[in-house]
């Protein structure tokens, strides 16, 4: 099994344990753990910059955007 589908396979157990508990916290604090795990996925299609941008905005650090090439 590769990284890939270890993240993918614990993505989908973080949504399955989201749809068993009966709290609106829990749910959220899965489904975040899930979209952490597939942010893991890396996509060789973006730069890493971009990449670093993506999960800074996907994080919410609120820093402002640089003006200045990465």
């Amino acid at each position: 099994m590769t990284k890939t589908d270890q993240y993918r396979a614990k993505a989908e157990e973080c949504r399955l344990m989201a749809a068993k508990v009966t709290t609106a916290i829990d749910q959220a604090a899965w489904l975040g753990l899930a979209t952490d795990w597939l942010g893991l996925i890396p996509d060789p299609a973006r730069t890493a910059s971009e990449r670093f941008d993506a999960m800074e905005r996907h994080r919410g650090t609120h820093q402002q955007t640089s003006s200045l090439e990465h």
